[in-house]
């Protein structure tokens, strides 16, 4: 963001979102607007130990020792069945299937980041603060997203009061992918918005 001169509209899906949240709670001049889509901002589960947060901890715990030990496809197949559905990785073409396999280990370094055991982890405490997040922002969420993902996003309503939600009807995690034309009309629908009451 270091060459851009004007506050961006930021806009974050899984864990893109987290990578969002950062920049927004740390340049929080040069957001204009947050939009999240379901974070895997899992931390916030682990704080308050919500029941929905054992599945992906069951997730995370089975990949880091497949990766650990080798069998990245095994990896690869956990992981695609867990946010896209059972049998999701043999469904895809010859070069997605063998770039999921062969890029996993760093989807499970990524478990590590989310952790509320990593240095900084984010707590629902640091964006409940109105100086932390004061931009507007949008939630989006899927109907039919897995529970953990729902949970993180209802805590997030719940710190970020003044958010506005939507939600996809028939969509699961993968909302941008499977459900685009929805999602594109919601993002664009609350940026020209705020950019018409910074005019």
């Amino acid at each position: 963001m270091g060459g851009l001169n004007a506050p961006v509209h930021l806009v974050g899906h899984s864990l893109g979102g987290t990578v969002a949240v950062r920049v927004a709670l740390g340049q929080p001049d040069r957001v204009a607007s947050l939009t999240l889509i379901e974070p895997v901002l899992l931390s916030l589960l682990e704080e308050i130990e919500d029941p929905a947060r054992v599945a992906y901890l069951d997730l995370a715990h089975a990949m880091m020792v497949l990766v650990q030990f080798g069998d990245r496809e095994r990896a690869a197949r956990l992981f695609m069945d867990y946010w896209v559905g059972p049998g999701a990785l043999d469904g895809m073409d010859g070069a997605t299937r063998e770039y999921i396999v062969r890029t996993i280990d760093r989807v499970a370094d990524d478990w590590f980041g989310i952790s509320m055991e990593a240095p900084g982890a984010l707590a629902a405490t640091d964006l409940a603060d109105p100086a932390a997040v004061s931009m507007p922002a949008l939630l989006l969420c899927g109907e039919q997203t897995k529970p953990s993902t729902r949970r993180i996003t209802e805590v997030l309503r719940e710190s970020l009061p003044e958010a506005e939600y939507g939600e996809i009807p028939g969509a699961g995690h993968l909302s941008p992918t499977t459900h685009s034309a929805q999602v594109n009309e919601l993002i664009s629908e609350f940026i020209e918005r705020q950019a018409a009451a910074d005019a």
